[in-house]
């Protein structure tokens, strides 16, 4: 009698094909965008049709709707290895800080550390807290990347906070989180991470990280819609603070609508302002699911491939890559340097290759769902109209 063939784990490579399938655009376009906004996944759309016929036949159906916010609030949380009550849902990234940075009286400690490869709108939310007392202490990068040392010499005793991206928007370049932390807490100093520009693409545990805040949303690599965000905050932390960026959603009672009284949820909830984008938490939910069911660690050695073949293949082509080779201090972003990114930009639009452009460079963003066929196409477009770019 023979004996029965074990089962054959089917790996991500192999069933790439069936999951493109479930994206209807790239049957038109090579999308390398997905840090801009990822690609509508068939079962996303279906999910805004559930949400849409739940309307339609119920009119208001808000305990069904509540009911949902939770379930994303565990399912995200969960996600990056946190409690529920760790989490709160917010319209976007900057309605999430705004409610943080609302929280401190930039009294006893009050300075502020910003490097320039942070997104433009968490510079300017920190900026602005200068008009309640805070002092910004700058840290500029050298070909868009900073070393730890250069934090290390700006934290002082008065050193409130340390806004700090996972990784940079302009060329994918990851900063040492872990070790930045370390030493801002040594030092009686909190860190807020921006997990926008990665989250989706790889594991993210914020509780080994031991960041104090985390901020990311479901419009790249999560695969939703605009309109929602998720803030995390340490759970030590909660209750020491009080938003003044607020709203009826962040009451202890909100469903009480006792305007006498204001009382702050016990939760992250106290983060949260007005009603958030129903239609957003039916899409979000689906594609966190999507990423989960994949594998965060497929997801993770696939990009980490396909962006090392594609640094290989620019460096060829004798262009300037401003990502960092070394695949620890990278992420799914590949930027090289053109001559006029715009045009370069334009010029593969109209080879159906979607991209965009940061300051000096054209930026790839890749996700799971691209390959190397896609790629390949890509360098051979760059090479017919290289005279254009370099």
């Amino acid at each position: 009698m023979e004996d029965k063939p074990e089962n054959k784990k089917i790996t991500l490579e192999e069933t790439i094909e069936e999951i493109r399938k479930d994206f209807p655009l790239l049957k038109e376009k090579i999308y390398f965008n997905s840090c801009s906004c990822g690609l509508l996944n068939i079962r996303v759309k279906s999910a805004i049709q559930e949400y849409i016929e739940l309307w339609n036949r119920k009119g208001s159906p808000w305990d069904i709707w509540l009911n949902k916010i939770e379930d994303l609030r565990a399912l995200f949380a969960r996600f990056i290895y946190s409690e529920k009550e760790e989490i709160a849902i917010s319209f976007s990234a900057s309605s999430a800080i705004n409610a943080v940075a609302s929280s401190f009286n930039y009294k006893s400690r009050n300075e502020i550390i910003l490097s320039d490869l942070e997104f433009p709108t968490v510079i300017y939310i920190w900026l602005a807290q200068k008009n309640r007392g805070a002092i910004i202490k700058r840290i500029y990068s050298k070909e868009y990347k900073i070393e730890p040392e250069q934090f290390y010499n700006k934290i002082s005793n008065n050193t409130l906070i340390i806004p700090l991206t996972y990784l940079c928007y302009k060329n994918g370049y990851k900063l040492e989180i872990e070790e930045i932390t370390e030493y801002a807490h040594k030092n009686g100093a909190l860190t807020f991470i921006d997990g926008y520009q990665i989250l989706g693409t790889e594991d993210i545990n914020v509780k080994k990280l031991d960041v104090d805040f985390f901020v990311s949303g479901s419009l790249k690599y999560l695969l939703g819609s605009s309109g929602i965000a998720f803030l995390y905050v340490k759970k030590e932390l909660i209750e020491k603070l009080k938003p003044i960026y607020t709203g009826w959603f962040a009451q202890k009672k909100p469903f009480a609508f006792d305007t006498e009284n204001f009382e702050y949820a016990p939760s992250a909830k106290r983060f949260e302002s007005g009603t958030p984008s129903f239609s957003s938490v039916y899409t979000t939910f689906e594609g966190i699911k999507i990423i989960q069911e994949i594998g965060i660690e497929n997801i993770s050695n696939r990009i980490k491939a396909l962006s090392s073949y594609l640094i290989e293949g620019l460096q060829n082509l004798n262009l300037k890559v401003y990502t960092p080779e070394n695949p620890k201090r990278r992420g799914p972003l590949v930027v090289f340097e053109a001559k006029s990114p715009e045009k370069t930009v334009k010029m593969l639009e109209e080879n159906n290759i979607i991209t965009s452009f940061r300051g000096k460079g054209v930026r790839v963003s890749l996700h799971f769902y691209n390959t190397i066929d896609e790629i390949d196409i890509l360098l051979r477009t760059l090479k017919k109209n290289i005279s254009c770019i370099i």
